[in-house]
């Protein structure tokens, strides 16, 4: 199995080869409600830490969700475009939302691991 980090944001990141993928949690859908709509920005484009990519509009709140690396977005889950509530029915399936090829893959390593998390979160 490819290893999952996660980050404070409550993304998970799991890494395949040189790429990574990137999710929210499932605490974090609890949290956010029925998601409503989803969408992308800086679709194939060259992308900063920290820059927004992604805003997921639930019933309670709208969230953001920001590049956890530098580097290039090879690709964005087109599906939950049409279907956001995939997001809440498989967030670490078939609700990821886009990967990332990362400029330093080294920074992967700098997330928890699910033990870790699950004492951040508790």
């Amino acid at each position: 199995m490819n290893p999952i980090k996660f980050s404070e944001q409550h993304q998970w990141l799991c890494l395949n080869e040189e790429l990574v993928i990137v999710g929210i949690t499932e605490y974090a859908i609890v949290h956010l409600g029925d998601v409503v709509f989803i969408e992308f920005f800086h679709l194939s484009d060259i992308v900063s830490e920290g820059d927004e990519l992604v805003v997921i509009e639930s019933e309670k709140v709208v969230s953001s969700v920001l590049a956890p690396m530098s580097g290039k977005i090879l690709e964005v889950n087109q599906m939950l475009l049409l279907e956001p509530e995939k997001i809440m029915q498989d967030p670490l399936g078939q609700g990821w939302l886009f990967k990332l090829s990362p400029d330093n893959l080294e920074q992967f390593g700098d997330y928890m691991d699910e033990e870790t998390y699950q004492k951040f979160i508790s």
